[in-house]
């Protein structure tokens, strides 16, 4: 009995040893809990608490995530299933006076923001809301109320057509136009005048520029971008005459 005794205080220490490299080998397969030193490489569960890092007093950041990975593979990734209205998936305060963000790349494009709430109507989808009204610095827009660039331009400069009575465009004189021509098949003093923009929900004036049996001007919009301009006789030098149709110099100006 003495000699059992014996043996087994001689081995107790090795037990002892066994049993904490059992424990070393056990811990990484555990599922973490509250208050659990997160594990790098595994999953990490925080049940229904707030995980919080938090650094004291450091002088650059609190946390740095990169990936020494050369060609593939990113830094980050978060996802959440909050509802329009809680939480968004990211949120960054500034509580002092420092950028909230700053985004930079090596690359030729910074960034991109997919939306796809509404996909049977993509024109409502809005990539970002801001309460600034100051310039953005460095920004081109493709669309500003669903006109390109080259819209825009077109309509922030005058559109004025300086037109002969046979249907010569004065191209010095006149801005935003396309073409001219005799409008087919309605005779004489009619013309179909054509924009480089659409004329829509613009208005429309139209003089002829002829003094001595200067009559009237008549225009309407026929699609998008074309405007028709039908000119008259005013009646005579003494202005008793006939007023019919005839061909007439005239100015067209639209404004937006």
């Amino acid at each position: 009995m003495q000699r059992f005794r014996s043996s087994l205080r001689g081995r107790g220490k090795w037990v002892l040893l066994s049993s904490i490299a059992l424990g070393l080998l056990i811990a990484p397969f555990a599922i973490a809990g509250d208050g659990d030193v997160m594990r790098v490489g595994d999953g990490n569960s925080a049940g229904t608490n707030e995980t919080r890092i938090i650094g004291q007093n450091v002088s650059t950041y609190a946390t740095r995530q990169s990936n020494n990975k050369e060609g593939d593979g990113g830094s980050a990734t978060y996802g959440c299933r909050s509802n329009l209205g809680n939480e968004p998936c990211i949120f960054v305060n500034a509580l002092r006076t420092a950028l909230a963000v700053d985004f930079r790349s090596h690359g030729n494009l910074g960034g991109q923001i997919l939306v796809y709430g509404d996909k049977a109507n993509p024109r409502n989808n809005k990539p970002i809301t801001t309460n600034a009204t100051g310039v953005a610095t460095g920004f081109n827009a493709d669309e500003v109320d669903d006109l390109d660039a080259s819209e825009i331009i077109a309509q922030a400069k005058p559109r004025r057509a300086v037109v002969s009575a046979t249907a010569v465009l004065n191209t010095t004189a006149s801005s935003g136009v396309a073409s001219v021509a005799r409008s087919s098949g309605l005779g004489d003093g009619t013309y179909d005048v054509n924009f480089t923009a659409p004329v829509t929900n613009c208005s429309f004036t139209a003089t002829i520029t002829e003094f001595e049996n200067s009559g009237a001007a008549a225009v309407e919009a026929i699609d998008a971008d074309t405007v028709r301009v039908r000119t008259r006789n005013g009646g005579g030098s003494d202005g008793i005459g006939a007023t019919n149709v005839a061909d007439k110099p005239f100015n067209l100006v639209v404004n937006c």
